[in-house]
């Protein structure tokens, strides 16, 4: 036999004749709905509870989108020496005079990675690739560091790792930068090196790349898993002989790093760019016209 719809079952709201008859009469009258006053009651009694919850939510608070800025470990030393110098290097990105000693570094760090990798690298040049820090040397060396450093115990060490590419989050500052070399004298013990083709410098600016250097190490972002023991090296070649610098990483230690290096980053996050008069000044491009920088060397 053909189907035959049920009868429509009654309906507290629209009565006798269920839903179904209520979606037949606003079929054929649009208009209906609006005017039927149960539904018109109970529609707006629904909405005024719906109003009610969201009123009760909690408001989210507003935050203005966040912004990443970005640097190199080297901005990061130079944050540390002079926010303003900082400011006009790597944020106005003001013209440099071209420096003889930072070509010579590039050259240098260029032939230990050759020598520690075994062949040549396939990548090009990028502006974080060695994080050299320009220390104002402009004679030439007596002695190339290359050839202090074929001299040394570090020509006949074999690095467990070289040219470790690190990339950091500190806050909303994006922190980039190269690990020369990572050696592993014994198991679950590395040495994180940076070669210096300067002289020895116990500027403690230099300190930062040691401090962020560490970090990466402990947080997992050279290799996992992270070494049970820690040591950080500066080793210099360009005074004619080897002279390494080395800390043995503790948690004091550690913990007095990551309060630096947030330190650094929210001057940069809030735009806290106020100079550092120092011997450095003597080296700044910028000294012509820094006013504090030309009133310290005067006084010097």
């Amino acid at each position: 036999p053909p189907w035959t719809p049920a009868a429509p079952a009654p309906d507290p709201l629209f009565g006798p004749d269920g839903w179904t008859g209520a979606l037949h009469d606003a079929t054929g009258d649009p208009d209906w709905m609006d005017r039927y006053p149960d539904h018109v009651a109970a529609a707006g009694r629904a909405a005024e509870q719906m109003r009610l919850d969201i009123a009760s939510l909690p408001r989210p608070e507003r935050r203005s989108p966040a912004v990443t800025r970005a640097t190199s470990v080297t901005g990061l030393v130079t944050l540390a020496r002079c926010p303003k110098q900082f400011e006009w290097t790597f944020v106005d990105r003001l013209p440099t005079r071209p420096s003889t000693a930072m070509q010579r570094g590039v050259a240098f760090h260029r032939q230990l990675e050759l020598h520690n990798l075994g062949k040549v690298p396939l990548t090009d040049f990028e502006e974080v690739s060695y994080d050299g820090v320009v220390t104002g040397e402009t004679k030439t060396p007596a002695v190339p560091p290359i050839d202090v450093f074929f001299a040394s115990p570090y020509a006949g060490r074999r690095a467990r790792f070289a040219e470790v590419p690190i990339d950091l989050q500190f806050g909303d500052v994006r922190v980039r930068g190269r690990i020369d070399a990572v050696y592993e004298p014994q198991p679950g013990s590395w040495e994180l090196v940076d070669y210096k083709s300067g002289r020895p410098s116990d500027d403690p600016a230099l300190d930062v790349q040691l401090q962020t250097y560490a970090i990466a190490a402990v947080d997992g972002a050279v290799a996992t898993p992270p070494p049970e023991r820690l040591t950080v090296t500066f080793a210099f070649f360009g005074g004619g002989a080897l002279v390494e610098r080395s800390v043995r990483v503790d948690g004091e230690w550690l913990r007095e790093a990551r309060s630096n290096i947030a330190l650094l980053t929210t001057l940069y996050s809030d735009d806290r760019y106020e100079p550092t008069p120092s011997e450095a000044c003597a080296r700044c491009d910028f000294a012509s016209f820094c006013e504090a920088g030309k009133a310290f060397l005067a006084r010097r």
